[in-house]
Protein backbone atom coordinates (compact mmCIF):
# COMPACT_ATOMS: atom_id res chain seq x y z
CA UNK A 1 0.00 0.00 0.00
CA UNK A 2 1.48 3.31 -1.04
CA UNK A 3 1.06 6.07 1.49
CA UNK A 4 1.84 9.62 0.39
CA UNK A 5 3.12 11.84 3.14
CA UNK A 6 3.28 15.63 3.33
CA UNK A 7 5.45 16.93 6.15
CA UNK A 8 4.30 20.03 7.99
CA UNK A 9 5.46 20.88 11.50
CA UNK A 10 3.24 22.54 14.12
CA UNK A 11 3.72 23.56 17.72
CA UNK A 12 0.89 22.35 19.95
CA UNK A 13 1.85 21.52 23.55
CA UNK A 14 -0.14 20.97 26.67
CA UNK A 15 -0.13 24.22 28.56
CA UNK A 16 1.01 26.18 25.50
CA UNK A 17 -0.36 29.66 24.76
CA UNK A 18 -3.85 29.83 23.20
CA UNK A 19 -2.44 30.59 19.73
CA UNK A 20 0.16 27.97 18.69
CA UNK A 21 2.65 28.53 15.90
CA UNK A 22 1.00 27.76 12.53
CA UNK A 23 2.23 24.79 10.47
CA UNK A 24 5.30 25.18 8.24
CA UNK A 25 5.18 23.80 4.69
CA UNK A 26 7.64 21.11 3.55
CA UNK A 27 8.16 18.82 0.59
CA UNK A 28 6.10 15.59 0.28
CA UNK A 29 7.70 12.17 0.71
CA UNK A 30 6.47 8.64 0.07
CA UNK A 31 6.86 5.29 1.81
CA UNK A 32 5.60 1.78 1.09
CA UNK A 33 3.66 0.05 3.88
CA UNK A 34 2.30 -3.37 2.84
CA UNK A 35 -1.00 -4.52 4.34
CA UNK A 36 -0.32 -6.42 7.54
CA UNK A 37 2.75 -4.38 8.46
CA UNK A 38 2.74 -1.60 11.02
CA UNK A 39 1.65 1.64 9.38
CA UNK A 40 4.41 4.23 9.28
CA UNK A 41 4.53 7.94 8.57
CA UNK A 42 7.98 9.11 7.50
CA UNK A 43 9.30 5.80 8.80
CA UNK A 44 7.80 6.24 12.28
CA UNK A 45 5.22 3.66 13.48
CA UNK A 46 1.67 4.92 13.89
CA UNK A 47 0.58 4.17 17.44
CA UNK A 48 -2.97 5.49 17.25
CA UNK A 49 -5.48 6.10 14.47
CA UNK A 50 -8.74 8.06 14.80
CA UNK A 51 -11.70 6.96 12.67
CA UNK A 52 -15.01 8.71 13.49
CA UNK A 53 -17.03 6.21 11.43
CA UNK A 54 -16.72 3.77 8.54
CA UNK A 55 -18.43 6.33 6.30
CA UNK A 56 -15.65 8.85 6.99
CA UNK A 57 -12.47 6.80 7.33
CA UNK A 58 -9.24 7.78 9.12
CA UNK A 59 -8.94 11.42 10.17
CA UNK A 60 -6.02 11.60 12.63
CA UNK A 61 -2.91 9.53 13.27
CA UNK A 62 -0.37 9.74 16.07
CA UNK A 63 3.19 8.68 15.17
CA UNK A 64 5.61 9.02 18.09
CA UNK A 65 4.52 12.38 19.56
CA UNK A 66 3.45 13.96 16.27
CA UNK A 67 -0.23 14.38 15.46
CA UNK A 68 -1.18 14.08 11.76
CA UNK A 69 -4.40 14.85 9.95
CA UNK A 70 -5.47 13.26 6.68
CA UNK A 71 -5.63 15.96 4.00
CA UNK A 72 -6.64 14.90 0.49
CA UNK A 73 -5.05 11.49 0.81
CA UNK A 74 -1.86 12.62 2.57
CA UNK A 75 -0.91 12.83 6.24
CA UNK A 76 -0.14 16.40 7.35
CA UNK A 77 1.59 17.04 10.71
CA UNK A 78 -0.43 19.57 12.70
CA UNK A 79 0.97 19.38 16.22
CA UNK A 80 2.19 17.25 19.10
CA UNK A 81 0.58 15.01 21.68
CA UNK A 82 3.03 13.55 24.15
CA UNK A 83 0.29 12.13 26.39
CA UNK A 84 -1.40 9.86 23.85
CA UNK A 85 -4.87 11.21 24.59
CA UNK A 86 -8.14 9.80 23.30
CA UNK A 87 -9.67 11.79 20.42
CA UNK A 88 -13.37 12.33 19.86
CA UNK A 89 -14.35 13.78 16.48
CA UNK A 90 -17.82 15.17 15.82
CA UNK A 91 -19.00 13.10 12.81
CA UNK A 92 -21.25 15.98 11.72
CA UNK A 93 -18.50 18.60 11.98
CA UNK A 94 -15.02 17.12 11.44
CA UNK A 95 -13.39 20.39 12.46
CA UNK A 96 -14.74 19.94 16.00
CA UNK A 97 -12.51 17.66 18.06
CA UNK A 98 -12.07 16.88 21.75
CA UNK A 99 -9.10 15.10 23.28
CA UNK A 100 -8.39 13.97 26.83
CA UNK A 101 -7.30 11.08 29.01
CA UNK A 102 -7.81 10.08 32.61
CA UNK A 103 -5.01 8.83 34.82
CA UNK A 104 -4.16 5.15 35.08
CA UNK A 105 -6.85 3.77 37.38
CA UNK A 106 -5.40 2.91 40.78
CA UNK A 107 -1.96 4.16 39.79
CA UNK A 108 0.42 4.98 42.61
CA UNK A 109 1.73 7.59 42.82
CA UNK A 110 -0.95 9.40 40.78
CA UNK A 111 0.04 10.63 37.33
CA UNK A 112 0.11 14.37 36.61
CA UNK A 113 -3.19 15.96 35.63
CA UNK A 114 -4.20 15.69 31.98
CA UNK A 115 -6.39 18.58 30.74
CA UNK A 116 -9.05 18.05 28.13
CA UNK A 117 -8.80 20.23 25.06
CA UNK A 118 -11.18 21.29 22.29
CA UNK A 119 -10.35 22.24 18.71
CA UNK A 120 -12.73 23.95 16.31
CA UNK A 121 -10.36 23.90 13.33
CA UNK A 122 -9.53 20.23 12.90
CA UNK A 123 -6.70 20.08 15.42
CA UNK A 124 -4.64 23.10 14.35
CA UNK A 125 -5.40 25.04 17.53
CA UNK A 126 -6.58 23.79 20.92
CA UNK A 127 -8.37 25.35 23.88
CA UNK A 128 -8.07 23.86 27.35
CA UNK A 129 -11.34 23.01 29.08
CA UNK A 130 -10.52 23.91 32.67
CA UNK A 131 -13.25 21.69 34.14
CA UNK A 132 -12.38 18.69 31.96
CA UNK A 133 -9.17 17.59 33.67
CA UNK A 134 -8.50 13.82 33.81
CA UNK A 135 -11.53 12.95 31.70
CA UNK A 136 -11.49 10.68 28.67
CA UNK A 137 -14.17 11.70 26.12
CA UNK A 138 -15.83 8.61 24.68
CA UNK A 139 -19.06 9.35 22.87
CA UNK A 140 -21.20 12.11 21.40
CA UNK A 141 -24.94 11.77 21.92
CA UNK A 142 -26.21 11.39 18.32
CA UNK A 143 -29.38 13.29 19.24
CA UNK A 144 -27.49 16.29 20.64
CA UNK A 145 -23.81 16.82 19.89
CA UNK A 146 -23.50 19.26 22.78
CA UNK A 147 -23.81 16.17 24.99
CA UNK A 148 -20.60 14.20 25.56
CA UNK A 149 -20.21 11.02 27.58
CA UNK A 150 -16.87 10.05 29.08
CA UNK A 151 -15.12 8.62 32.13
CA UNK A 152 -12.72 9.82 34.79
CA UNK A 153 -11.71 6.28 35.75
CA UNK A 154 -14.24 5.54 38.49
CA UNK A 155 -17.21 7.63 37.37
CA UNK A 156 -19.29 8.22 34.29
CA UNK A 157 -19.05 11.90 33.38
CA UNK A 158 -21.55 13.79 31.25
CA UNK A 159 -21.35 17.25 29.72
CA UNK A 160 -24.45 18.85 28.25
CA UNK A 161 -22.67 22.00 27.09
CA UNK A 162 -19.81 20.77 24.87
CA UNK A 163 -17.35 20.07 27.64
CA UNK A 164 -17.51 23.35 29.54
CA UNK A 165 -19.01 21.75 32.65
CA UNK A 166 -19.35 18.11 33.71
CA UNK A 167 -21.55 16.10 36.04
CA UNK A 168 -20.63 12.74 37.55
CA UNK A 169 -22.68 9.63 38.15
CA UNK A 170 -21.50 6.32 39.58
CA UNK A 171 -23.52 3.48 38.04
CA UNK A 172 -20.89 0.87 39.00
CA UNK A 173 -19.41 1.63 42.44
CA UNK A 174 -16.00 0.04 42.84
CA UNK A 175 -15.48 -0.46 39.08
CA UNK A 176 -13.28 1.41 36.62
CA UNK A 177 -15.27 2.34 33.51
CA UNK A 178 -13.75 1.00 30.28
CA UNK A 179 -16.53 1.10 27.67
CA UNK A 180 -19.75 3.00 26.95
CA UNK A 181 -22.30 2.47 24.17
CA UNK A 182 -25.59 4.25 23.48
CA UNK A 183 -28.70 2.42 22.31
CA UNK A 184 -31.59 4.82 21.90
CA UNK A 185 -31.80 6.53 25.27
CA UNK A 186 -30.03 3.74 27.18
CA UNK A 187 -26.34 4.25 27.88
CA UNK A 188 -24.54 0.96 28.49
CA UNK A 189 -21.60 1.27 30.88
CA UNK A 190 -19.01 -1.48 31.32
CA UNK A 191 -16.60 -1.53 34.25
CA UNK A 192 -13.83 -3.70 35.70
CA UNK A 193 -13.09 -3.98 39.43
CA UNK A 194 -9.67 -4.45 41.07
CA UNK A 195 -10.05 -8.25 41.32
CA UNK A 196 -10.69 -8.55 37.58
CA UNK A 197 -14.48 -9.02 37.44
CA UNK A 198 -16.56 -7.04 34.93
CA UNK A 199 -20.06 -5.63 35.21
CA UNK A 200 -22.47 -3.98 32.78
CA UNK A 201 -24.96 -1.35 33.86
CA UNK A 202 -27.51 0.83 32.08
CA UNK A 203 -28.10 4.56 32.56
CA UNK A 204 -31.30 6.18 31.29
CA UNK A 205 -30.26 9.34 29.42
CA UNK A 206 -33.66 10.28 28.05
CA UNK A 207 -32.74 13.64 29.58
CA UNK A 208 -28.92 13.82 29.84
CA UNK A 209 -29.29 16.66 32.36
CA UNK A 210 -30.89 14.21 34.79
CA UNK A 211 -29.44 10.74 34.04
CA UNK A 212 -30.89 7.83 35.98
CA UNK A 213 -28.65 4.89 36.85
CA UNK A 214 -30.27 1.48 36.63
CA UNK A 215 -29.22 -1.82 38.09
CA UNK A 216 -26.47 -4.17 36.94
CA UNK A 217 -27.51 -6.03 33.79
CA UNK A 218 -24.67 -8.54 33.74
CA UNK A 219 -21.50 -9.65 35.51
CA UNK A 220 -18.71 -11.50 33.71
CA UNK A 221 -15.50 -13.22 34.70
CA UNK A 222 -12.24 -11.55 33.77
CA UNK A 223 -11.54 -8.21 32.17
CA UNK A 224 -14.31 -7.94 29.60
CA UNK A 225 -15.07 -5.65 26.68
CA UNK A 226 -18.35 -4.97 24.90
CA UNK A 227 -19.96 -3.72 21.74
CA UNK A 228 -23.60 -3.04 20.97
CA UNK A 229 -26.06 -2.30 18.21
CA UNK A 230 -29.81 -1.86 18.39
CA UNK A 231 -30.14 -5.55 17.58
CA UNK A 232 -27.38 -7.08 19.69
CA UNK A 233 -25.30 -6.49 22.83
CA UNK A 234 -22.13 -8.57 23.22
CA UNK A 235 -19.92 -8.79 26.30
CA UNK A 236 -16.77 -10.91 25.96
CA UNK A 237 -15.19 -12.03 29.21
CA UNK A 238 -12.52 -14.59 30.09
CA UNK A 239 -13.53 -17.61 28.06
CA UNK A 240 -17.23 -16.74 27.74
CA UNK A 241 -19.42 -14.68 25.42
CA UNK A 242 -22.63 -13.08 26.68
CA UNK A 243 -25.20 -11.88 24.13
CA UNK A 244 -28.55 -10.14 24.44
CA UNK A 245 -31.05 -9.27 21.73
CA UNK A 246 -33.55 -7.52 24.01
CA UNK A 247 -31.58 -4.61 25.36
CA UNK A 248 -29.94 -6.53 28.17
CA UNK A 249 -33.09 -7.94 29.76
CA UNK A 250 -32.10 -11.56 29.07
CA UNK A 251 -28.74 -13.07 28.18
CA UNK A 252 -27.29 -16.12 26.49
CA UNK A 253 -23.86 -17.34 27.56
CA UNK A 254 -21.57 -19.52 25.45
CA UNK A 255 -18.14 -20.88 26.23
CA UNK A 256 -15.72 -19.89 23.49
CA UNK A 257 -13.99 -22.73 21.67
CA UNK A 258 -11.37 -23.04 18.96
CA UNK A 259 -12.70 -23.82 15.47
CA UNK A 260 -12.45 -27.58 14.89
CA UNK A 261 -15.13 -28.30 12.28
CA UNK A 262 -13.39 -28.70 8.91
CA UNK A 263 -16.69 -28.25 7.10
CA UNK A 264 -16.97 -24.64 8.16
CA UNK A 265 -14.98 -22.20 6.07
CA UNK A 266 -13.06 -19.63 8.14
CA UNK A 267 -12.67 -16.08 6.84
CA UNK A 268 -9.85 -15.50 4.39
CA UNK A 269 -6.52 -15.33 6.18
CA UNK A 270 -7.76 -17.04 9.34
CA UNK A 271 -6.61 -20.29 10.94
CA UNK A 272 -7.84 -22.28 13.92
CA UNK A 273 -7.18 -20.61 17.25
CA UNK A 274 -6.25 -22.68 20.26
CA UNK A 275 -7.39 -21.50 23.72
CA UNK A 276 -8.92 -18.52 21.91
CA UNK A 277 -10.48 -16.23 24.48
CA UNK A 278 -8.64 -15.00 27.55
CA UNK A 279 -9.12 -11.47 28.82
CA UNK A 280 -10.53 -9.47 25.91
CA UNK A 281 -8.92 -6.09 25.29
CA UNK A 282 -11.17 -4.93 22.43
CA UNK A 283 -14.39 -6.15 20.81
CA UNK A 284 -16.33 -5.15 17.70
CA UNK A 285 -19.52 -6.40 16.11
CA UNK A 286 -19.13 -6.66 12.34
CA UNK A 287 -21.39 -4.82 9.88
CA UNK A 288 -24.94 -6.20 9.91
CA UNK A 289 -24.60 -7.95 6.55
CA UNK A 290 -21.48 -9.83 7.72
CA UNK A 291 -22.54 -10.94 11.23
CA UNK A 292 -19.11 -11.48 12.68
CA UNK A 293 -17.41 -10.69 15.96
CA UNK A 294 -13.84 -9.45 16.20
CA UNK A 295 -11.94 -9.75 19.47
CA UNK A 296 -8.55 -8.31 20.31
CA UNK A 297 -6.54 -10.27 22.88
CA UNK A 298 -3.01 -10.43 24.24
CA UNK A 299 -2.43 -13.13 21.61
CA UNK A 300 -3.60 -11.42 18.45
CA UNK A 301 -6.91 -10.90 16.64
CA UNK A 302 -9.56 -13.62 16.55
CA UNK A 303 -12.82 -13.79 14.58
CA UNK A 304 -16.14 -15.55 15.17
CA UNK A 305 -18.93 -16.23 12.69
CA UNK A 306 -21.40 -17.79 15.15
CA UNK A 307 -21.97 -15.17 17.88
CA UNK A 308 -18.83 -16.14 19.72
CA UNK A 309 -19.20 -19.91 20.04
CA UNK A 310 -16.17 -20.73 17.90
CA UNK A 311 -13.19 -18.58 16.94
CA UNK A 312 -10.44 -18.58 14.35
CA UNK A 313 -7.24 -16.60 14.46
CA UNK A 314 -6.72 -13.95 11.80
CA UNK A 315 -3.18 -14.43 10.55
CA UNK A 316 -2.93 -10.91 9.18
CA UNK A 317 -2.14 -9.88 12.78
CA UNK A 318 0.68 -11.61 14.65
CA UNK A 319 -0.33 -14.07 17.36
CA UNK A 320 2.17 -12.32 19.65
CA UNK A 321 0.61 -8.88 19.18
CA UNK A 322 -1.42 -7.32 22.00
CA UNK A 323 -4.56 -5.96 20.30
CA UNK A 324 -6.07 -3.05 22.22
CA UNK A 325 -8.39 -1.49 19.61
CA UNK A 326 -10.24 -2.55 16.46
CA UNK A 327 -11.73 -0.02 14.04
CA UNK A 328 -13.41 -0.34 10.65
CA UNK A 329 -11.92 1.63 7.79
CA UNK A 330 -13.77 3.39 5.00
CA UNK A 331 -16.83 1.39 3.83
CA UNK A 332 -15.84 -1.40 6.27
CA UNK A 333 -13.33 -2.68 3.72
CA UNK A 334 -10.35 -2.72 6.10
CA UNK A 335 -9.63 -3.19 9.76
CA UNK A 336 -7.29 -0.85 11.61
CA UNK A 337 -5.94 -2.89 14.50
CA UNK A 338 -4.02 -1.16 17.27
CA UNK A 339 -1.27 -3.38 18.69
CA UNK A 340 1.75 -2.86 20.93
CA UNK A 341 4.13 -2.43 17.93
CA UNK A 342 1.69 0.01 16.27
CA UNK A 343 -1.43 0.21 14.11
CA UNK A 344 -1.83 -2.51 11.47
CA UNK A 345 -4.25 -2.26 8.54
CA UNK A 346 -5.58 -5.56 7.14
CA UNK A 347 -8.45 -6.47 4.80
CA UNK A 348 -11.62 -7.06 6.80
CA UNK A 349 -12.19 -10.84 6.89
Amino acid sequence: MLVALVLLVAGCRIGSPPTPTPPISASPTETLTPAGDVLRINGVPVRRIVIPSASIGPIFALAADTLYRMEKGTWTPIGNDRLGRHYLVDPEDLERVFRGRHRVCGGSPPEPDVPMEESKDGGLHWRQLTLGTNIEPMLFDPNDHEVIYGADCNSLVISTNAGNTWSRIDPLPGYSIVDVRLIGTMLLVLGINPVGTSALSAVDVTDPHTPEAGGILLTANGKARMDATRELIVVAGAGSIHTSSDGGQTWSETEAMAEVDPVQTPPAGATAAGNPLGNVLSLRIGPSKIKRLYAGTAAGLIVSQDDGLTWVRYDGVSATAIVTEIQFGLANADLYVTTDPGVIMVPAP
